[in-house]
């Protein structure tokens, strides 16, 4: 079966519209009646827009470093992008701190999505990169 995937001026078209407020990826959630699967949950944002959309890429980090994230992100183009970053074998550590944000901010990435804690609260905030994430570790 041949996959077939949107076209990338129609991609750029549903990011415009999402980006304009109109409809949010939410509501698109909280309409669906059969939805099994877990929904990540932030408890802090350092947000600058109300909302942000754009391209997912999807990366990780494993056994509490965030060595792998630096690594991956040091030769990609990120602009229109939202990186979700997943740990595995993680505890409480900071996976996301101001290199990186001031790195991917350099990129244009309009968001970050880490589904673990991060650490330099304020550097972060000086890059003014969109970041929501489970919670802050010093």
């Amino acid at each position: 079966m041949q996959k077939k995937y949107l076209k990338s001026s129609l991609v750029d078209k549903l990011i415009s519209f999402f980006d304009k407020g109109k409809l949010s990826t939410s509501v698109i959630a909280d309409c669906s009646t059969d939805f099994k699967y877990e929904v990540l949950d932030f408890e802090k944002q350092i947000k600058f827009q109300k909302a942000f959309s754009g391209y997912l890429f999807f990366t990780y980090t494993y056994k509490n470093s965030n060595w792998d994230l630096h690594r991956i992100i040091r030769n990609k183009k990120f602009k229109n992008h939202v990186i979700l970053v997943y740990p595995f074998e993680c505890k409480s550590v900071g996976l996301l701190g101001g290199l990186i944000s001031s790195s991917l901010k350099r990129k244009q990435a309009k968001g970050v999505l880490v589904n673990g804690f991060i650490r330099d609260v304020d550097e972060i905030k000086k890059s003014k990169l969109n970041v929501l994430c489970k919670g802050f570790s010093p």
